[in-house]
């Protein structure tokens, strides 16, 4: 697959420029008071216990680490592996709202439930009512969200910089609105090449993709490593993937199998780097 490379960055309130090797990009703010709360409290937002740390037999437990020991003797016959730091690692995404892996482990997700003698739903892990609800789970009082009626507000706005030179690149359009954008011109022009979009605070990221999700108008996966989802990548239809983790040449491996020019938008916490075999042939 010929990588098309266009890098993005997100930020809600604050313009901001970034200048990365593909692109220079601009954002407006985000004038939503529900995202304006969730933004101003998202310094102190990390520092709130997660609903691990709220559980009450938490306490009997001096880390995660000592937790994932308790759930390895307690539940010797469940395949976990892997040992009790790894295991407490797992567990600190999860307290931190990262729920891919135990979602992706359901009997596991049972054993830690049990073990705290807490619900899957305590632990953000139940499945709710409709794919469109959006639940503030770090802000109860909150009603949740219905991202298929509540849309008087935006996600976000991208500009491409006027001074940017997009040289040989030719980029057909300067915007996401192929991806993000509430008209269905995606029907006549479906997007096309590699997109990569960075949204470094995990709740703004969480309520982009549950949104792109909601819409139904692309495929939208989570996973830990694109090279989870290779075999889905061959598939030439345009695709939506929440990455997790950088797998640094696995996941190029994955992307090379894509078509050329097949659409494909990646929203991370981290930005794109580019590495030196993207300049073999095939990128």
């Amino acid at each position: 697959m010929r990588l098309m490379k266009r890098t993005l960055d997100w930020k809600f309130h604050h313009r901001h420029i970034i200048c990365t090797r593909c692109a220079l990009v601009q954002y407006p703010c985000i004038s939503w008071v529900g995202i304006a709360i969730v933004h101003i409290t998202s310094s102190w937002r990390n520092a709130m216990p997660g609903p691990i740390r709220d559980a009450k037999k938490f306490s009997e437990y001096e880390s995660f680490n000592e937790l994932g020991k308790a759930l390895l003797d307690h539940y010797p016959s469940s395949k976990w592996g892997m040992k009790n730091r790894s295991l407490g690692n797992k567990l600190g995404e999860l307290d931190r709202g990262t729920t891919t892996w135990w979602r992706n482990n359901p009997d596991k997700a049972k054993c830690l439930a049990e073990l705290l003698e807490i619900t899957l739903e305590d632990l953000g892990l139940h499945e709710k009512a409709g794919n469109s609800d959006f639940h503030f789970l770090e802000f109860p009082e909150l009603p949740p969200l219905d991202l298929k009626r509540d849309d008087g507000w935006k996600i976000g706005v991208e500009e491409l910089d006027p001074l940017q030179d997009v040289g040989s690149e030719g980029f057909r359009k300067e915007t996401l609105d192929d991806w993000l954008g509430p008209y269905p011109a995606w029907i006549r022009h479906p997007p096309i090449g590699f997109n990569w979009l960075k949204v470094s605070d995990d709740l703004s990221r969480q309520l982009l993709v549950q949104k792109l999700r909601a819409s139904g108008r692309y495929e939208v996966v989570v996973a830990e490593t694109l090279a989870a989802v290779a075999i889905r990548l061959k598939n030439s239809k345009p695709i939506i993937v929440a990455l997790e983790k950088d797998e640094g040449g696995d996941d190029l491996a994955a992307l090379v199998e894509r078509p050329e020019d097949a659409g494909i938008l990646i929203i991370a916490s981290f930005m794109f780097e580019p590495r030196e075999e993207m300049n073999r042939p095939g990128f």
